[in-house]
């Protein structure tokens, strides 16, 4: 028998009710206890940092926080009146969910982090999810977390150094007269959380722009990731072990379309950004088991050949990770699955000369197993047209398509010779 209360949760409407925000036009200080915890650290973020909370009351982003309070029995709303939020201390107050605005039970789903962004509207938003969801997964289970065992000593992890915990631990070897210290670390902590809600905040509106940009130009089919396969063999035991995965290109200068990507589309396999600049990245989801070995052969050679400067032609070496001499612009990230014309710790590499389409191309063919058009019929029979002496575009590439039909080519070769030696050994006995 389960004798737990139910959580009891407060909407936007009945915190708003209590109308702070119409209290004041200038909102010159904020009160919160001593060793704030980290959810009055988000709460104060949002209402000092966002446009809703700025918008709302009016002078917070620059209102002065003093930690331990006296609130002298006077109420939320009444200190409002005077240009005073407090947060997660006060009576009446609907930024304090120890005890509800009404004064009777605390409100056991909240936490003050959550009941500010309801306040303000915000709460919602894609961008304060995963910042609310912290506050409160804290707020309520403290430094309970994942365990590890290091050199026989049990310590809790990650949790310790996580933000909440590492707040704690600086409170509890930092004298409570070191003020100025508490207040450093205050702020330092509400700048980083900012930093992680103004990032979301950017991959729902900018990333989400950058995608809508892009198109899908493509499909192909790749055995799933062991985690992704189960993942879904949980849900149906006959779940195949392959699907078919989406090619996603954009031109983009954004660092957060990719993210948004992933977010937005989790059937897209393989995705191609290229820049103004003529740079480009190409990335692959964890999702599938991409191998682009055979896409960094058609350009890497394609690159050499635009530069008119082919010093790498072996096909086992046009796939090897890191670069290779006459491509140097190309680094091939084995352990990753991606194909990188630049990056963040590479910025300054020239940009290839190569198209968009020839970029596609690349991936299109190399990862949907294409054949050149003027030979498939036969590249499907087993036979290659270039081994037969013909003229082949995709030869120079070494796909692994190609080499599979060269192998079933030189071995239909083989059992000919041998049944030609057989043949005339019988007529000379």
């Amino acid at each position: 028998m389960n004798d737990r209360k139910p959580l009891k949760y407060a909407s936007p409407e009945g915190l708003r009710a209590y109308g702070l925000h119409t209290r004041s036009a200038n909102f010159n200080t904020i009160g919160t206890h001593v060793r704030a915890h980290i959810d009055e650290v988000i709460a104060i973020m949002f209402l000092q940092k966002t446009l809703a909370g700025r918008a709302m009351f009016p002078g917070i982003q620059n209102a002065k926080i003093i930690f331990g309070f006296e609130d002298k029995e006077k109420n939320a709303q009444e200190w409002a009146s005077q240009g005073v939020i407090l947060v997660g201390i006060g009576n009446k107050n609907p930024f304090n969910e120890h005890i509800s605005a009404d004064n009777s039970e605390a409100y056991t789903g909240e936490c003050a982090a959550t009941m500010v962004a309801k306040y303000l509207g915000i709460h919602d938003k894609p961008e304060t999810q995963q910042v609310m969801a912290y506050a409160l997964f804290n707020d309520r289970n403290g430094d309970e977390g994942l365990e590890y065992t290091v050199k026989g000593n049990s310590i809790l992890c990650p949790n310790r150094f996580l933000p909440g915990s590492l707040m704690k631990n600086f409170y509890s070897v930092c004298p409570e007269t070191a003020k100025e210290m508490h207040a450093i670390c205050f702020e330092t902590w509400r700048e980083m959380i900012y930093a992680v809600y103004l990032k979301d905040h950017n991959l729902h509106t900018e990333g989400k722009e950058e995608y809508e940009k892009g198109k899908i130009v493509g499909e192909a089919v790749a055995k799933l990731s062991q985690k992704e396969l189960a993942r879904r063999r949980k849900k149906d035991p006959n779940a195949k072990d392959e699907d078919t995965f989406k090619i996603f290109f954009v031109n983009s200068n954004s660092e957060f379309v990719l993210p948004y990507t992933r977010f937005r589309d989790k059937s897209i396999g393989v995705f191609i950004c290229r820049q103004s600049t003529g740079h480009f990245q190409i990335h692959t989801s964890n999702r599938f088991q991409i191998i682009l070995e055979d896409v960094v052969k058609i350009i890497r050679r394609q690159h050499q050949e635009a530069k008119k400067n082919v010093l790498t032609k072996m096909f086992v070496d046009l796939k090897k990770p890191g670069t290779v001499p006459g491509a140097e612009e190309i680094y091939y990230n084995k352990e990753m699955e991606g194909i990188y014309n630049s990056s963040i710790t590479h910025p300054d590499v020239v940009a290839t000369p190569l198209s968009d389409d020839a970029l596609i191309f690349a991936v299109k063919a190399a990862l949907g197993k294409w054949f050149s058009k003027d030979h498939a019929k036969t590249c499907q029979t087993g036979v290659c047209a270039h081994k037969k002496g013909k003229e082949c575009g995709f030869y120079r590439f070494g796909l692994s398509q190609c080499g599979e039909v060269i192998r079933k080519t030189k071995e239909s070769e083989n059992s000919n010779g041998q049944a030609t030696k057989n043949a005339s050994t019988a007529v000379q006995k």
